[in-house]
């Protein structure tokens, strides 16, 4: 993520805030939202915890509107439900790891909302889904600007891509060196 001092920051499905407390260390204008009033909780915790001012929401994103954003960070469900089925017993995991209750076109059509025209889009997501992301990106006018496949040393494959999006005409990605997990 590339944020600047004045640059106003929303992260979808905060969960913990973590991403919050990554962005504090640029930016003092944070707005964390998630569907799990549980999240927002544990988010308040661990940014008290940390002495970082930020507005949570208990909300369904779709439902979430606010004042366009310079900044938002999203790590959101990555399992496509109707391909795979729910697997999880655990109603907090469902929530955050399958995409029922915020599908990748909703998403992408909660970040054309609330981003500004030139404002940016930080991602991270499974790489088995890029070519599905790329495609319902560029339905909502996002072009994707920089990725990076995340590695973990014991796996073959990727296990993460980090993306970033803006709106408008981008004709090249800035594909960044791979990151390994130790």
């Amino acid at each position: 993520m590339e944020i600047n001092k004045k640059d106003r920051v929303l992260d979808i499905g905060c969960n913990n805030g973590a991403l919050l407390l990554y962005a504090s260390q640029y930016s003092h204008q944070l707005v964390g939202i998630d569907i799990l009033e549980e999240a927002i909780v544990l988010a308040r915790e661990n940014l008290t915890m940390n002495n970082v001012q930020a507005q949570l929401y208990n909300v369904k994103a779709q439902d979430f509107n606010d004042e366009p954003f310079d900044k938002i960070v999203c790590n959101p469900p990555y399992f496509n439900t109707k391909e795979i089925g729910n697997k999880n017993m655990n109603y907090f995991l469902e929530v955050a790891r399958h995409d029922k209750y915020l599908p990748l076109d909703e998403l992408f059509e909660c970040f054309k909302r609330l981003i500004k025209d030139n404002g940016t889009v930080y991602m991270v997501h499974r790489p088995s889904y890029l070519p599905m992301i790329l495609d319902i990106a560029k339905n909502y006018k996002f072009k994707c600007i920089k990725m990076k496949m995340i590695y973990d040393e014991n796996k073959q494959e990727a296990v993460s891509v980090l993306l970033a999006f803006k709106i408008g005409k981008v004709d090249l990605i800035k594909v960044e060196r791979d990151e390994i997990i130790r």
